[in-house]
C-alpha cells in the first residue's frame, strides 16, 4: 500500500496496521484512524480502546518511528493579558495544557468544512435505508412491498428536494465536527504572520514544544497529527465513499483525513500542523476512553519560550517565574520583527532553568 505524501502521525499507524494481523490492529485504536470501524460496526470492532489496552500497546510497540512523521519542533503563538477572552491562553504554561477546539470556533470558515460532493440517488441509498430498517424492532415483519413504499416514502422526505438535500449536508457536516477536536501548531517561530495575528502584534509570546521527547503520551491520550495540506479554490470536492462498499472503510478513513488536512491557499502563511482527538462519548460504550478535549504535556516536551519584542517587561518576568515554578527547561528567546521578517535573539541574562 503505498503511501500518500503528507503523511500525519495516524496515517502511518494505519498503513502499518492495516496489514497485520486482527490483533495488531489495536494498536489502530490508538490514534482513533479506525474510529470509522467502531462507529459502523460498534459491536463487532477488531480492536479494543480501553485505557488498559492502550497503555498495553504503548509498553509493547516501537513508536520511535513516529518521530518521522511528526516535526521535532512545533509551535504554539499566544497571548499574554487579563482580557476574558484571553485567560485561557496563559494555561499552555501554568497548567502546561493543550485545549483541542471543534472547528466551529476557528477563523477560517472552511476549516473541516471542504466542498464534499455527496451522492444522493435512490440507488445509492435504498440499500443502506433498507438495512437501518430492518434492524429496527418490529419492521423486520413488513412485506417486501410495504418496505420499499416504506424507504421510497421516507428517501422523497429526506432526500428527494433540493432543501432537505441541504439538510443532509448541514448535518453531515455538524456532526462531523461535533465529534472532532482540534489543537493547530505551527511548524515555524519565526513567521511574521503568525507573530501578528495569533501572538498579539509581538506583544505575546510563541512556546516551542518537541514531542519527540514524548511520544508515548500523545498515543496514551489518543492524538493523532497531521500536516496541513494547502490547495487552490478551484480544488475537486472530495467524494463522500460508500461506506458500505468493499473497500468502504479504507476510504471513509482517507476521506477523513482529507476533510481534516485540507484548507485553502490563503492560510498557508500558517505552515500549519494540526493535533486532533476524536470524540467517542455518543456511542456511550464503556469499552472505549473518555473524551477529553484537554492535553497535559508532560514537562520535558518544552522547548522555548519566545516573547515578542513588544512584550511588557512585567508580563515577561510573569512568564519566567511561571516557568522557574513548573520547572520547565526551556531556553528563553526574543522575536523582533525586522522588514518583511522576524529576527529570533537569545535573551541574555535570561537563566535558564
Amino acid at each position: 500500500m503505498q503511501l500518500r505524501s503528507q503523511i500525519g502521525v495516524s496515517r502511518v499507524i494505519f498503513e502499518y496496521a492495516a496489514q497485520k494481523e486482527v490483533e495488531s490492529k489495536l494498536e489502530v485504536g490508538v490514534f482513533t484512524i479506525f474510529f470509522v470501524k467502531i462507529i459502523f460496526d460498534s459491536k463487532q470492532r477488531m480492536m479494543s480502546n480501553s485505557e488498559k489496552n492502550i497503555k498495553r500497546v504503548v509498553e509493547h510497540s516501537d513508536i520511535s518511528s513516529l518521530k518521522n512523521h511528526i516535526p521535532e519542533r512545533l509551535y504554539k503563538y499566544r497571548y499574554w493579558n487579563n482580557e476574558e477572552k484571553y485567560k485561557f491562553h496563559k494555561n499552555i504554561l501554568t497548567e502546561r495544557q493543550l485545549f483541542f477546539s471543534n472547528s466551529a470556533y476557528f477563523d477560517d470558515p472552511d476549516d473541516c468544512r471542504f466542498p464534499v460532493k455527496f451522492d444522493f440517488t435512490f440507488e445509492s441509498i435504498k440499500d443502506r435505508m433498507k438495512k437501518t430498517y430492518l434492524s429496527l424492532p418490529g419492521l423486520h415483519v413488513l412485506k417486501d412491498n410495504q418496505l420499499d413504499s416504506l424507504i421510497k416514502q421516507q428517501y422523497y422526505e429526506r432526500f428527494g428536494t433540493e432543501s432537505a438535500r441541504a439538510i443532509r449536508e448541514k448535518e453531515f457536516y455538524d456532526y462531523f465536527n461535533s465529534t472532532l477536536v482540534i489543537y493547530c501548531l505551527s511548524i515555524s517561530n519565526s513567521n511574521l504572520n503568525m507573530w501578528n495575528k495569533y501572538g498579539d502584534n509581538f506583544k505575546g509570546f510563541c512556546v516551542g514544544f518537541d514531542f519527540h521527547k514524548s511520544l508515548a503520551s500523545l498515543v496514551e491520550a489518543s492524538i493523532g497529527g497531521t500536516y496541513v495540506n494547502y490547495v487552490d479554490t478551484t480544488s475537486e470536492s472530495l467524494i463522500y465513499p460508500n461506506i458500505h462498499s468493499k473497500k468502504g472503510l479504507e476510504d471513509y478513513a482517507w476521506f477523513f483525513f482529507d476533510l481534516i488536512n485540507k484548507k485553502y491557499n490563503s492560510w498557508s502563511f500558517e505552515k500549519e500542523y494540526r493535533l486532533y482527538k476524536v470524540n467517542f462519548d455518543y456511542l456511550n460504550d464503556p469499552a472505549l476512553p473518555k473524551f477529553n478535549n484537554v492535553y497535559t504535556v508532560p514537562k520535558i516536551c518544552f522547548n522555548e519560550v519566545i516573547f515578542g519584542s513588544k512584550m511588557d517587561e512585567k508580563n515577561i518576568e510573569e512568564i519566567i517565574d511561571v516557568c522557574n515554578r513548573n520547572n520547565l527547561s526551556v531556553n528563553f528567546k526574543l522575536a523582533e520583527p525586522v522588514g518583511n521578517s522576524v529576527v529570533l535573539r537569545t535573551c541574555l541574562g535570561i537563566e535558564k532553568y
